[in-house]
């Protein structure tokens, strides 16, 4: 199968020339302040629990979450990866199609394609900022249909309107909303529509990109509960393995970690499309997230050509032209920390021939 997805760490760096653990990656969009402080003394104090199976309905960690978003535990179904919920979910609903505004996260119509559906995309206009507004959707609405939308949008970081996503929802109960909040802990103040009722709506959680526990997997499903019954039973037992569930619950508690992440992203965010649109032919669009979608204004230069230039200096970004919706000129970057934000962007400036002021002790970063 092709990976369509950044960090797929050890081909980067086999293209590269490198080991892994060389390379400074921007392809993969995860917490740029890393794990936790109590992840190590979490798994240190619970490593003893491998040797027994894992809760098969994760209830502890149902319930932390349950509590986290208010909304009772029937509701909530907890995966290996919100990527094994997302696979799941075309296959239980009665839909025949599923509709997804593009550009917009890969597995979105990979999953309703193994389903069997039919899907139908619908290309945002670049002068929109690619944001779909619900007022554009709704004469492509139909009953018996699974729309996908990222909330914040993936690869742009764009955020919608929430109140007009659940008003959408409600005018269409036929219909089933599929609300992708992968990203969305790393925006302050959220109004998550976890909390939202409807026999419709449903909202998908991961717990890997703000809390850097990708290699973890963990991702859950805040669903009506008949979904949530039916999700139960179709995924397979056993799927979130016993040190996953016991950091899940640590995550939830850690309420200063997830406000100095919000507080440092922003800040992060901010410094660096503020670098990249400082460098001639480079357009960040606007983002309220950890990651960047960047267009290249200049002829002759494609987002492959400029990663493969990028990657001989062991920096990894994301070339976006399998996004439906983007071409060539397109690429993603995530939200490092201040100075590697920095050799990025002197990276690229250079590889670029712009006229940025660079600093002359470029340095490929010791990881």
């Amino acid at each position: 199968m092709d990976f369509g997805h950044g960090g797929n760490l050890r081909k980067l760096a086999a293209q590269a020339g490198c080991e892994a653990d060389e390379l400074l990656d921007f392809s993969a969009n995860i917490n740029p302040l890393g794990p936790p402080e109590a992840l190590r003394a979490t798994i240190s104090q619970n490593i003893n629990r491998i040797v027994h199976y894992p809760d098969p309905n994760c209830e502890q960690l149902c319930q932390s979450i349950a509590r986290y978003h208010d909304v009772p535990v029937e509701h909530v179904v907890v995966g290996n990866g919100s990527t094994e919920l997302l696979y799941a979910l075309p296959k239980i609903l009665d839909v025949a199609s599923a509709l997804i505004p593009v550009p917009s996260y890969f597995d979105y119509a990979r999953a309703s394609e193994l389903a069997e559906l039919k899907v139908e995309r619908l290309t945002l206009p670049h002068e929109n900022k690619l944001i779909a507004e619900t007022s554009w959707l709704s004469p492509f609405l139909r009953a018996h249909q699974i729309v996908f939308i990222g909330q914040p949008n993936n690869p742009n970081g764009a955020l919608h309107d929430t109140k007009s996503l659940h008003a959408l929802a409600q005018a269409y109960p036929s219909t089933f909303f599929v609300i992708d909040e992968a990203f969305a802990d790393f925006i302050e103040n959220y109004d998550s529509l976890a909390s939202c009722t409807g026999n419709n709506l449903i909202v998908l959680r991961s717990m890997t990109k703000f809390y850097a526990i990708p290699g973890l997997r963990l991702g859950y499903i805040i669903a009506p509960v008949p979904i949530a019954q039916k999700l139960r039973q179709t995924i397979a037992p056993w799927s979130v393995n016993v040190l996953a569930q016991v950091v899940g619950e640590m995550c939830f508690a850690d309420h200063d970690y997830a406000r100095e992440t919000r507080a440092t992203v922003r800040r992060l965010r901010e410094e660096l499309s503020s670098k990249l649109s400082a460098i001639q032919g480079l357009t960040p669009y606007p983002s309220q997230v950890n990651y960047l979608l960047v267009r290249i204004d200049r002829s002759g230069w494609s987002a492959a050509t400029l990663a493969k230039k990028i990657l001989a200096r062991r920096i990894a970004i994301r070339v976006c032209d399998n996004y439906a919706g983007l071409d060539e000129r397109f690429f993603r970057v995530a939200v490092r920390t201040q100075e590697e934000n920095r050799v990025l962007c002197d990276a690229l400036a250079d590889v670029l021939g712009a006229t940025q002021p660079m600093d002359t002790n470029y340095r490929i970063m010791e990881l």
